[in-house]
């Protein structure tokens, strides 16, 4: 049993990603990437996956059928630095525990600079309750309202933030 794939997949049925057109997701490792689960589970969902090279390299290689394929479109480039434009949703898997205050700011204006109002930022983090408040204040003080969380186990939760 592949504990990756089954995560992904929880996640993937935890959240209603059908709404979206368009998504960009932030991989760290190809472990971690939930684009091809959300893209097998709904069709009209086009993806762009945003990594290094090696991390694209390996993806690529383990792209699951050729629908998935004609879908996804791959990018060298971290979303600490900017966002794509024109997505609806932005999925950042293991971010806010792994940074700094000082580099989640960052990144968060980076998307408060680049992306529509109105559009979404996924969080999938292992967050505690005294997390989610600085987290939330954070999120706050820069330009986004957080909308939605939604409890995937005992620890995992997923984040939606929304640019106001």
């Amino acid at each position: 049993m592949n504990v990756s794939l089954d995560l992904n997949s929880t996640i993937v049925n935890s959240y209603d990603f059908s709404q979206f057109i368009k998504i960009v997701e932030l991989v760290e490792d190809s472990k971690s990437c939930i684009s091809f689960e959300i893209l097998k589970n709904n069709p009209k969902i086009n993806a762009l996956i945003c990594s290094s090279d090696d991390v694209i390299t390996e993806l690529k290689a383990n792209i699951p059928n050729s629908d998935i394929d004609r879908r996804c479109e791959f990018f060298n480039h971290s979303l600490f630095e900017f966002a794509p434009l024109g997505f609806q949703v932005y999925i950042l898997k293991n971010v806010l525990l792994k940074n700094d205050s000082e580099k989640i700011v960052s990144l968060l204006n980076n998307f408060h600079r680049s992306v529509n109002l109105y559009a979404r930022l996924i969080f999938i983090e292992e967050i505690s309750k005294l997390d989610q408040s600085s987290f939330f204040d954070l999120f706050k003080a820069n330009g986004f309202l957080k909308t939605n969380i939604i409890p995937i186990d005992s620890k995992l939760s997923i984040i939606e933030v929304l640019r106001v």
